[in-house]
Order: structure tokens, then sequence, then C-alpha cells
């Protein structure tokens, strides 16, 4: 029975390697508030701030990043005439929710939009010599703001 021996103490010196490596943590906390970093103005006020510009803490306490919501604006002369009713059109990704897209123009901009649609929009079929294909879908956010806000979104252009 040497050959099954074998094949025992092998499983024996395995099983006793997991112990040996198995590390034990310690359970993480999750922050239900986000790091607050007090910052002084030249009167001597303190006014909170939060740290981290990307990130937000949600109701449940876990942390959004917020980095990829917004990809960029749309400018088109269709969207200049929606920004004269306080509208603006993103490109968004394609996971993206209307409570996120709110929060990430809230955190870029400044303003707690009022309202958000969103919609997609598939890929056209397209043709290049003998090649058939689809350009992508894409996603659309058409963000709402309540009277007397704006974006300036038209820089550079």
């Amino acid at each position: 029975m040497g050959i099954f021996d074998k094949f025992k103490n092998k499983k024996d010196d395995d099983s006793t390697d997991d112990k040996k490596s198995a590390v034990v943590s310690k359970p993480v906390k999750e922050e239900t508030k986000a790091k607050i970093e007090p910052k002084i103005k030249s009167e001597n006020k303190v006014e909170d701030v939060v740290a981290h510009e990307t990130e937000t803490v949600s109701k449940t306490g876990a942390k959004e990043n917020l980095f990829g919501v917004l990809v960029r604006p749309i400018v088109t002369e269709k969207s200049s005439m929606l920004g004269a009713l306080n509208q603006y059109a993103f490109l968004v990704s394609a996971d993206a929710n209307k409570i996120q897209v709110a929060r990430a123009v809230k955190e870029k901009y400044g303003v707690t939009p009022s309202r958000v649609n969103i919609l997609n929009k598939s890929g056209r079929k397209v043709r290049y010599g003998k090649t058939y294909g689809r350009t992508s879908d894409t996603r659309k956010a058409i963000v709402f703001l309540p009277e007397g806000k704006s974006i300036t979104i038209y820089e550079g252009i």
C-alpha cells in the first residue's frame, strides 16, 4: 500500500500548508459617512468639505465612484436650444442610472438637478466597402435644472 500512502501524505501536506497560509483578517468597518476635512476661510469660519470629489456615500453607507458616469456633454444645435430651457444633454456610461447622473452633475458642476431623463440609442448598421458592421450603442441623459440655475458647458468651443 505504499502507492496510496504517497497520495495520502500529499493530501496531509496540502492541508497543513493551507492552515499555515491562511491569514486571519479583522472585520472591516464600513464607513457610513464621508471623510470630512475642515477648511478655514479668511473670515475664520469653518466649512465642511468632502475629502474625495469622485466618491460619495449612498444611504446604505457604501462608497460610490462617480468618475466615469458623465462621459461628455453633447454639443449640438438641438442640445444648445435645450440650454435655453435649463436642460442639458450628456453622454453617460452604459450602466449609469438617474440617481448616479444627478449626483455626478451635482458633484462636477455644483448644481442639483430637479429631474433627469435617460434614453438609450441603439447603434445603426453601417457598411465600409464589402464589410458590414454596427456603430456603438449610446446612452444619453437630459438633465433638468431648477429656475435660475445654469451650467457653463460651452466654454472653449
